[in-house]
């Protein structure tokens, strides 16, 4: 896993110095090199995280035949495979043992439908040097980022910071951005937090003539539109390869693991190769699983190493300069965290359970649709509650309460989505992401409670979760790799039947099922918690004057956000009145980013 950055323009030029302080910017990404390649229409440079095929010659940027260009930021997972047909059909002599090679070489032989052969997680740009073309492509899921944007010039970057100084302005902030960014914690692409500045979505891929100044953008792949049903022992048996293949690695591979479902299967299904596991351990009970992942490690033959978090202020610090856009998913502390104690064990490759909570139906949010269809009418005798304990009876009431004052499931599933409502000062009034969300809903072409998963799995998974984890790991030059985010189960499972799935009372029905023979019983029957860290617990101490500053912030006297609104929700939570903890969250991310990068 590595960083990339291009530049290409018909019209403007910029120095290589220039850009090699723009790549410098990304060099986290990829500490075992870093190189520049300068071709007549602009350059492209790469930060190397060495993985697979440790030899310098691997090096990028890479080419083929003095004509084709490559930088490439992930892994092909069945590259070996790939370089077997190339190999066999086309008589095609390799110079190298790496995946890149093999993924260019496949492009110039296959051009697009690459992408269709291909299993792994890639952002990738080919410059064809004699038609002065570009093609870009970034993976089915999402894992790997693919920032650009398209004017004069061509820009394009693994990360925001790496491209505005190629940019040569301040971009402009983008207030429907900034409005999502604050009503559910992140951005969802195509949009960033600047305008003209975009995200290549999952599962696309664009051309770009530079002569001509013709860009065009594809989908290659679309989750509804590639539903494949198979048996349960076809299922095992995909995520048994999908977890082997993710050991194809020239370094020593860990597992991210928690008291958790998921990540304790791939555990379990790596067992015999007796991996080394990180986990997260906290203070605070409600929120600690760190003895229920040892004891799960024991269970598996795997030493486990502990990272405590602490409370400190500095991590927020950090957290907003490597996510570049403000992303409000607190779950990234201990993430980010524990991304630098694996990097100081000296590993560069793990194993994590992302994906599975969309795939196979995890979250509590489906437990609540199931609930709205059952008790929607007697919804006016339920009482409200408020209530400091996150998760608590009371809190759920509350918030089930909420939900079942709409009038749809669309809408219901719409208002669980905002995390902070009526908070818009004078430079966001007027709109409605609410609205945003519900449309998004009615265009996804799948009836049921599948719709929501959809959902998740295109929207929330790519554009929260991975961008998680990405930035958390590549900020310490740490490759993570998801076998639930392989696509094979993407396309047998996201339209399964909803009832295989989740109940009102317990969810991965199906992955319980597999897997029960060889998971210890406590994780079996754990509740899900989530990657959660004591924030709520943070806000009322160590962070506590920071959060009361959050009243005559900037983003208040800027008017992005109602002071009054910001008073009352941190009034409440300092007061013990009402667990405020993710909106408080979303405004102490927002009011950082907007000190340390409203003015790049």
């Amino acid at each position: 896993m590595c960083g990339i950055l291009g530049y290409f323009s018909r019209e403007e030029s910029i120095s290589e110095q220039v850009f090699s302080d723009s790549l410098a910017r990304i060099r986290h990404r990829g500490p075992d090199n870093t190189s520049v390649s300068t071709y007549s229409s602009g350059m492209m440079g790469h930060a190397r995280l060495a993985i697979i095929d440790l030899d310098t010659c691997s090096n990028q940027p890479f080419s083929a035949d003095d004509r084709f260009h490559i930088v490439f930021n992930g892994e092909i997972y069945n590259y070996q495979d790939i370089r077997k047909e190339l190999s066999t059909r086309y008589e095609e002599k390799f110079k190298t043992s790496s995946d890149t090679e093999v993924l260019l070489r496949a492009y110039i032989r296959m051009g697009p439908d690459v992408l269709r052969r291909i299993n792994g997680m890639y952002a990738f740009a080919i410059y064809d040097s004699h038609l002065n073309t570009i093609f870009a492509a970034r993976d089915r899921v999402g894992k790997k980022p693919f920032y650009y944007s398209f004017d004069r010039s061509f820009i394009f970057a693994s990360e925001l910071k790496a491209m505005l100084p190629l940019i040569g302005r301040k971009p402009a902030l983008s207030s429907h951005a900034i409005h999502e960014f604050l009503s559910i914690g992140y951005i969802i692409a195509p949009r960033t937090i600047y305008e003209n500045i975009y995200k290549l979505e999952p599962g696309h891929y664009l051309t770009l003539d530079i002569k001509s100044a013709k860009l065009q953008k594809v989908c290659y792949w679309d989750p509804v539109e590639q539903q494949n049903p198979a048996s349960s022992n076809r299922i095992r048996d995909i995520i048994q390869d999908a977890v082997d293949i993710r050991y194809n690695s020239d370094v020593p591979v860990g597992i991210m693991l928690s008291g958790g479902l998921d990540s304790n299967i791939v555990a379990a299904l790596s067992k015999d190769r007796k991996p080394t596991t990180f986990t997260i351990r906290t203070d605070q009970s409600d929120y600690d699983e760190s003895a229920l992942a040892a004891q799960a490690a024991r269970h598996y033959g795997c030493e486990n190493l502990m990272k405590t978090v602490h409370p400190d202020p500095a991590v927020l610090e950090k957290i907003v300069y490597h996510y570049d856009e403000p992303m409000a998913d607190s779950s990234a502390i201990p993430s980010l965290l524990l991304s630098g104690f694996i990097k100081e064990k000296g590993f560069s490759c793990v194993l994590n359970g992302d994906g599975a909570d969309e795939i196979f139906g995890g979250y509590d949010r489906y437990k609540f649709l199931l609930i709205y269809e059952k008790f929607r009418l007697i919804r006016h005798f339920i009482p409200s509650f408020r209530s400091i304990r996150y998760k608590s009876l009371l809190y759920n009431l509350h918030h089930l309460k909420r939900l079942l004052n709409e009038d749809t499931l669309i809408e219901a599933y719409a208002e669980q989505q905002i995390i902070n409502r009526a908070f818009e000062g004078p430079l966001l009034q007027g709109l409605d992401y609410k609205k945003e969300i519900v449309d998004r809903l009615r265009s996804i072409p799948v009836e049921g409670l599948n719709r929501f998963i959809i959902h998740d799995f295109k929207y929330y998974l790519p554009d929260d979760l991975l961008v998680k984890m990405d930035r958390a790991t590549m900020a310490y030059g740490v490759e993570s790799r998801s076998p639930f985010l392989d696509y094979r189960l993407a396309e047998i499972m996201l339209l399964q039947d909803f009832s295989t799935k989740t109940t009102i009372t317990k969810n991965k029905l199906l992955l319980r099922e597999l897997y029960a023979a060889i998971l210890p019983q406590q994780i079996l029957k754990k509740k899900k918690s989530g990657f959660q860290i004591p924030i709520d617990h943070w806000f009322l101490n160590e962070l506590k004057d920071e959060v009361t500053r959050l009243k005559t912030s900037r983003i208040v006297r800027d008017g992005y956000v109602d002071q009054h609104y910001v008073a009352d929700l941190v009034d409440q939570h300092l007061g013990l009145k009402a667990n405020n903890k993710f909106q408080i969250y979303i405004l102490l991310i927002f009011e950082r980013w907007y000190r340390i990068w409203a003015s790049e």
